[in-house]
């Protein structure tokens, strides 16, 4: 009788899974093709504000996906000659309303750029609902929402990257709604330096690449603020420079209070925070950087002022620490169709979740770079490297002094 049961049990799953197989299949052959209609013209406009007008043929006005892109910081990008989604996948299918459909859509997102013809490869790993409705005098299916799901190529690419690293160092793979990145966590902070240009000047700043072969750092992350456009090319930083407790930079165009500063004391412990000259003079920092905003400081988050910084999706770069002392290097994908990036709230409530009493937000944007060693894993900048910049911080190769 029990053998009844198993066999009769086993029939019935057997049947539901190929049931819900056919369905899924049905659904696909129905519906891909929209999805794919839809994903593609977001891709567009995730690359540049350029191709604005091609996302709003395809998308719902006040839709949860609109007002995604809307809060977009797409930055600047040459406009495209090519752009393919390639080895298309769609699976789980749903459809929750006679005029909604829902699914997980998996692409590879090649684009070639009028700059240069540069070529780049992008992963998209979305839960997209897409709604039939009348829009603009003409009836289909439009994109209503769409987010991220956990992107097995990331994961796979940071477990590659742990078997390289030094037992000091490991790297984790996340992924929020608009975004996925990675956190860099070093054990020991003593391990982490700022590393600055020989001299500051107007001719220009150092690529990511230059960082590494002046200071051969096992991992370097892009730094603070530095002086952008009208004749300034990276090469002058803004805030505040402290480098093995040498002051390389004081602010000389505004008030240094204006900026964020995030540096080591010479018991490694991190502070962040806006300082008077006299309260940074008896922190006796050994490295530290300035930029925006404090995320987190003694436990506390703070409040972020809303701007054109702080609030749209973007790329992202930040430092924290817990109250171990171990440091959260944060590196947010942004700027392109398969990370739009995080906002800075986002970046707080990342660094909530890592346990870190105080962090702080570094450059970001197309700023935003991680090496591991020689190997660029992240540069925001989409032409192969990282923009020009005066500043890093850097992780010590174990064991140096």
């Amino acid at each position: 009788m029990k053998k009844i049961f198993v066999f009769l049990l086993t029939l019935l799953l057997t049947l539901c899974l190929l049931s819900g197989t056919a369905e899924d299949e049905e659904l696909r052959q129905a519906y891909e093709q929209d999805v794919v209609r839809v994903m593609r013209a977001m891709s567009y406009y995730a690359t540049n504000e350029y191709y604005k007008q091609t996302i709003t043929k395809y998308i719902i006005t006040d839709s949860p996906a609109w007002n995604t892109l809307d809060r977009y910081d797409y930055g600047w990008c040459s406009k495209i000659r090519k752009n393919e989604l390639n080895d298309v996948r769609t699976e789980n299918y749903v459809k929750t309303a006679d005029d909604t459909v829902e699914c997980d859509f998996y692409c590879h997102n090649d684009i070639q750029y009028e700059a240069w013809n540069y070529k780049a490869r992008y992963f998209l790993c979305y839960h997209v609902t897409l709604k039939y409705t009348s829009y603009k005098g003409k009836e289909g299916w439009y994109l209503y929402d769409f987010y991220n799901l956990p992107c097995k190529e990331e994961e796979l690419r940071a477990e590659e990257y742990n078997n390289k690293i030094d037992e000091g160092m490991h790297i984790i793979a996340i992924n929020g709604q608009t975004y996925r990145g990675y956190v860099l966590v070093v054990d020991d902070p003593a391990r982490v330096k700022v590393g600055a240009m020989k001299t500051f000047n107007d001719s220009g700043g150092w690529k990511i690449e230059k960082f590494y072969d002046e200071f051969h750092g096992a991992a370097i992350v892009n730094g603070g603020a530095f002086l952008d456009g009208k004749g300034h090319n990276g090469g002058v930083p803004e805030g505040y420079v402290m480098t093995d407790g040498v002051l390389r930079r004081r602010n000389e165009y505004r008030n240094v209070n204006a900026y964020v500063v995030m540096g080591f004391d010479h018991d490694n412990k991190l502070h962040v925070g806006r300082f008077k000259d006299d309260e940074l003079e008896a922190l006796h920092l050994r490295d530290a950087l300035a930029f925006q905003a404090a995320l987190i400081i003694n436990g506390e988050r703070q409040e972020i002022i809303q701007n054109h910084i702080s609030h749209p999706y973007s790329a992202r770069t930040g430092i924290g620490q817990d109250a171990d002392g171990k440091v959260y290097f944060l590196i947010v994908e942004g700027r392109d169709a398969g990370s739009l990036g995080c906002s800075m709230d986002d970046m707080a409530d990342i660094y909530t979740e890592l346990g870190c009493v105080d962090a702080g937000t570094l450059d970001g944007g197309y700023s935003t770079a991680l090496m591991l060693g020689d190997e660029k894993v992240y540069c925001s900048y989409h032409y192969g490297t990282s923009r020009a910049m005066p500043t890093v911080f850097y992780v010590k190769q174990l064991g140096d002094q």
